[in-house]
């Protein structure tokens, strides 16, 4: 309770009597020890919370509380009087200017933004999430304001940032990270005229280390890659992996093209240098695809997209080396992709054939056997010779169904033959294989059931390969021909004496026939050199016990050339160009003679 009491006198100023007032403050003082503990409960939280406090006058601090000055390595009396520009780093010191001079200034109520702060060791770098607000009173410059330290918070977002455009193998930016840089050049380019050029590059040997050394040899020989691609060129291009084995380069800082050839060279020197893996000397070549930066180009996806097309140029070429890309090449992207387009349509619709072309005996005219070749008929439009089209269906793995399409209709057709005339059961007949087609580990069991279905004799079927299969020494070309030989069907090398191939393979390659290429034919006559090549590739197939086909017999002159130079067996359009199924079968019927 509180008393009041006052004494009332008379005019005399004798004593007349006290009066007095009796409150009850019990309520008032409840409210202002509540309020007290209010206060102190907040200064705790201020002084000893993890939330940093500050108040700053005219930049200066007034006031910071133990969590501010903990955070960066003070203690609160050592930050009083200090301007933020001393601790506030260099950096950043622009924005914080601006954000501090708005607050005063009543261009802004509040402002909340992160700040980088020096600690107190001079190393090491703090940020804050600072807000701060403008404190009404007696100062115009008085402001107020929190921080929360979101060091640890931004390491984890900038690591996950980096996870996300750097590849984890190499640490080299990734493809979004390299488009990224490259949308910058193309701006560059159209505000300033600085240059830019785009190298896509493709490692060669890294499927093979990768299947013969096993992936941890692949991923260091990446790793490496990396490495010397990034010494190779300036400090400030930019080098990324995209793809298992396709790295690229992004180039600013040049003046011609000329220079650009330059350095994919230098690339490429880079890369033909021994690698050591594992213990073991691994050399690599590479291709390159050249998209230097023009008027046209409006995203990364375009350039990407031409330095892709420029790289497959160089692939088709089949040896290393780098192309730069022109609207050539485009065009010539466009036909192939239109061809593919229709092969595999042709395929669906069943419009590849074979055609059968006799194989002949030169001194009787009798036909030992034939050729299937390859047709494909459009329904509307010519015939397609294999020339135009087996390059690109090799390349596209279309060869493959392709070829099982081919495969069935030859065993079904000249095994209905070999049952119906007498004429047919003794011929052999020639199948042609590519690379990819004689490789692969399917075609054998697909051959063996064919042959079976249709009770074809396999001693009467006959692959042919060329010279450049034998290149590939891998271990897959020897399994295949342990896999025919199981089989029982024969083995011809075509295209003799075009190819590389050593002469060792006659040898060591279970051969029966080989068929001199039509090269040698054209000009047997006249050219003597061809003449002492064909005499000797005759007389060492005749030493080897191998049956020798002379191919592109076309005329008589022809003839009589191969007939002089020891040939038995021939091959062309003197005798009879290739026959559909139905012309050869009346053929048969009616018992086919060739010229003698």
């Amino acid at each position: 309770m509180e008393v009041s009491a006052r004494a009332v006198r008379h005019q005399d100023g004798t004593l007349a009597f006290y009066e007095g007032s009796l409150v009850d403050i019990g309520e008032r003082k409840r409210t202002e020890e509540a309020l007290l503990q209010s206060e102190r409960r907040y200064r705790s939280l201020v002084e000893t919370g993890h939330v940093g406090v500050f108040i700053n006058e005219g930049g200066s601090y007034t006031y910071v509380n133990q969590a501010f000055a903990r955070l960066l390595g003070f203690e609160p009396e050592e930050l009083i009087g200090r301007h933020y520009r001393e601790i506030v780093a260099p950096e950043q010191l622009g924005q914080a200017d601006e954000r501090y001079s708005s607050l005063l200034l009543g261009l802004l109520d509040m402002d909340s933004s992160e700040w980088t702060f020096i600690h107190s060791d001079r190393r090491t770098r703090k940020i804050a999430l600072v807000s701060m607000q403008r404190l009404e009173g007696a100062s115009n410059l008085l402001v107020m304001g929190t921080l929360v330290d979101i060091t640890e918070r931004k390491r984890i977002e900038n690591r996950l940032i980096h996870q996300a455009r750097h590849d984890p193998l190499t640490e080299l930016p990734n493809r979004v990270h390299f488009s990224e840089r490259l949308e910058q050049a193309i701006r560059d380019f159209h505000s300033d005229r600085k240059p830019y050029a785009v190298l896509l590059i493709e490692i060669d040997a890294f499927k093979l280390v990768n299947d013969s050394l096993g992936h941890a040899a692949g991923d260091e020989l990446l790793v490496m890659v990396a490495r010397r691609l990034q010494e190779a060129v300036s400090k400030d291009a930019v080098v990324s992996r995209h793809e298992s084995a396709e790295f690229a380069v992004l180039l600013l800082s040049f003046q011609s093209l000329a220079r650009v050839r330059e350095i994919s060279e230098q690339i490429r020197a880079a890369m033909s240098k021994r690698f050591h893996i594992l213990d073991r000397e691994v050399y690599t070549s590479i291709h390159v695809g050249i998209a230097l930066g023009e008027e046209s180009y409006r995203s990364s996806v375009e350039v990407l997209r031409d330095a892709d097309t420029a790289l497959s140029a160089t692939k088709i070429r089949g040896r290393q080396g780098s192309a730069v890309f022109d609207q050539q090449m485009r065009n010539e992207v466009v036909r192939r992709l239109t061809l593919e387009t229709a092969l595999r349509s042709g395929l669906i619709r069943q419009e590849f054939q074979v055609r059968y072309q006799p194989i002949v005996e030169l001194a009787s005219g009798s036909p030992i056997g034939f050729e299937a070749l390859l047709r494909w008929q459009p329904p509307q439009g010519e015939l397609i010779p294999p020339q135009v089209f087996l390059s690109i269906a090799e390349e596209t793995g279309l060869i493959i169904p392709i070829g099982v399409t081919c495969l069935r209709q030859v065993c079904e057709t000249v095994g209905q033959w070999k049952r119906k005339f007498a004429s047919a059961r003794d011929l052999s007949v020639n199948f042609n294989l590519s690379h990819r087609q004689f490789i692969d580990p399917l075609f054998w069991d697909l051959l063996s059931t064919a042959l079976g279905e249709n009770d074809f004799p396999p001693g009467d079927f006959q692959v042919e390969i060329t010279e450049n299969v034998l290149l590939d020494q891998d271990r897959s070309l020897w399994l295949q021909i342990e896999k025919l030989l199981r089989i029982g069907v024969k083995l011809a090398l075509d295209d003799f004496g075009t190819g590389y191939s050593s002469l060792s393979y006659l040898h060591d390659l279970p051969l029966n026939s080989l068929k001199i290429d039509r090269s040698f034919t054209l000009d047997l006559k006249d050219n003597p050199r061809h003449q002492t090549i064909v005499q000797s590739i005759l007389r060492l197939a005749l030493d080897l016990d191998l049956y020798a086909v002379v191919e592109g017999i076309e005329d008589r002159r022809q003839l009589d050339a191969v007939r002089e130079a020891g040939a038995r067996f021939g091959q062309g359009y003197f005798y009879a160009p290739a026959l559909t199924a139905g012309e050869f079968q009346e053929g048969l019927r009616t018992g086919l003679r060739f010229p003698q």
